[in-house]
């Protein structure tokens, strides 16, 4: 009787009992490319691999003898598995939904998915089931006709995006600001941007014209995944310059200016001084006053403060008055 070894059935047990039968037979399994693991001189021998076994029967006792031969055939074809591409979880559902399938001789197949990290709420035994938790997934497809198998495994991950935030604070005092997001980097465009604590979104990455304040920005992109992100906008600043009212002198004595400002020194964009006449420089911030009759002098300064969009907003210059007299 012809067999087949199969992922299953890695051993078979061939059957001559319809050969004659009695204590003056012998018997004597042989094969050229087959392989017997035992029993070669019984009538059921256990084989462990394909090709032709011939069977010699003998009877001891006139010496006749008669043979056969069985044909074993093997099928250890593999079915191809594939769990498909890496699958990202959706932020609203929390799910995903995995694609996977498999190539095989037969159309007779199974299908079944594990993992030990992750989680498979249905689908667990087809090919594209829902999961919903990070961690690896593992297809087992089987040959139900052979029952050789084969596996995939495929990622599933929480693609969140993220994103640069820059703002800028208001020039002057009283003045609004503003928020833009500079980049955005992994989740799924296209992405909203809310700048409300998710009250509404929009595709605008910009919001102006912003009072002093802490925001709540957050980026969304197409499967509902956030970035959160806390910015805060200082308040704008005027700058002020401060001095001496008036100063007397005697004829031939000079003065040493000394200005006091609300802001960094380096933040001057222009000094002038009116009127020049006296000055050791009517374009620095403490000039020596040497004057030669009384005179009012007035300095004018313009405050430039960069900002964080590596521009440079001008403020409203200030002014102040000193007066000399002798």
């Amino acid at each position: 009787v012809e067999g087949e070894l199969n992922c299953e059935e890695q051993q078979l047990n061939l059957d001559g009992l319809a050969s004659s039968q009695g204590v003056q037979f012998s018997y004597l399994w042989s094969t050229q490319n087959g392989i017997i693991t035992s029993g070669h001189t019984t009538l059921t021998p256990i084989i462990t691999g394909p090709g032709t076994y011939t069977l010699d029967v003998m009877n001891v006792d006139n010496g006749c003898d008669d043979s056969d031969s069985v044909d074993v055939t093997q099928d250890i074809q593999d079915p191809i598995a594939s769990a498909g591409d890496p699958a990202e979880i959706n932020c609203e559902t929390g799910e995903a939904i995995l694609v996977g399938n498999a190539t095989s001789s037969s159309s007779n197949i199974s299908f079944e998915w594990v993992s030990s990290n992750g989680n498979i709420i249905s689908g667990g035994n087809s090919e594209s089931p829902t999961v919903n938790g990070v961690g690896d997934y593992t297809l087992i497809v089987t040959n139900l006709d052979n029952g050789c198998t084969d596996e995939s495994t495929v990622p599933v991950i929480e693609n969140l995006p993220t994103g640069e935030l820059e703002s800028r604070e208001p020039p002057c005092i009283d003045e609004l600001g503003d928020i833009t997001i500079t980049s955005v980097s992994n989740g799924n465009p296209p992405y909203e941007y809310s700048f409300d604590s998710g009250v509404t979104f929009s595709s605008s990455n910009v919001a102006e014209n912003l009072v002093p304040g802490t925001y709540d920005v957050i980026i969304k992109d197409s499967k509902g995944c956030q970035y959160f992100e806390q910015i805060f906008i200082p308040a704008g600043l005027d700058p002020v310059l401060s001095m001496e009212a008036q100063v007397e002198l005697q004829l031939g004595e000079t003065y040493q200016a000394s200005i006091n400002l609300n802001f960094d020194e380096s933040e001057i964009a222009s000094i002038q001084w009116i009127p020049s006449e006296g000055l050791s420089c009517d374009d620095c911030l403490n000039p020596i006053i040497s004057p030669t009759s009384n005179t009012e002098y007035q300095i004018m300064a313009r405050a430039m403060r960069p900002q964080s969009f590596k521009d440079v907003v001008g403020q409203d210059k200030i002014k102040t008055t000193l007066k000399n007299a002798f």
